[in-house]
């Protein structure tokens, strides 16, 4: 029997039917089974709904959410009101997890009672074999994996990482009043910077 789910991933779409198959795929085959997945078709003309509704009728976890075209603010701020999880992540649908991914998060948050974890990533360059590693952070940044920062001097140097959504866990709890710009870009932005300035314990 599944367990309540921990986890909620949600996915704002917009014209991605070219990418949301590898990305839906990536995160069903997560090896921590306890998550829900929330794509949020913001208004999309492609297919990119019907072929989430695939996956739904397939996996009950996958749950299809329609909404008027608002941007993708608009996206994540439905993403945060649907989520009754204990953390949530964002996977952009051109983006996918390694198998193992919620689980190490998962694992180092709940370990450490953590408000956010940070992960690395690599890009893939599309026509290509290619993969680059990129680290979230620079080394003059001086931030250490596996450590713990509770100080809110170094928590604030999280702000100079890369701060798009790739791979970072968030407590649900303290973002569930966060508003967002809608029709503009880099949204994740400000959810990255708002959430910083509310954690007390967090990871890379």
């Amino acid at each position: 029997m599944q367990n309540k789910a921990l986890v909620t991933v949600f996915i704002p779409i917009y014209n991605v039917e070219k990418y949301i198959n590898k990305c839906l795929t990536s995160l069903i085959n997560q090896t921590y089974k306890n998550i829900e997945i929330l794509a949020i078709d913001d208004g999309s003309p492609d297919n990119s709904k019907k072929i989430v509704s695939e996956f739904a009728k397939k996996d009950s976890r996958v749950k299809l959410i329609e909404k008027e075209n608002g941007g993708y603010g608009s996206a994540i701020e439905v993403g945060i009101r649907q989520t009754n999880t204990k953390y949530f992540l964002i996977c952009d649908p051109d983006d996918w997890l390694p198998v193992d991914a919620i689980e190490k998060m998962v694992n180092i948050a709940e370990k450490d009672s953590l408000d956010l974890v940070v992960g690395d990533k690599f890009n893939v360059f599309e026509g290509t074999n290619l993969q680059k590693y990129q680290s979230t952070f620079s080394e003059d940044l001086n931030i250490r994996s596996r450590y713990v920062y509770t100080k809110k001097d170094d928590i604030q140097r999280f702000a100079f990482g890369l701060v798009s959504p790739h791979a970072k866990l968030y407590k649900t709890k303290l973002a569930v009043d966060f508003k967002f710009p809608h029709h503009v870009s880099y949204t994740d932005f400000s959810l990255f910077i708002l959430f910083l300035t509310k954690a007390k314990e967090t990871v890379k």
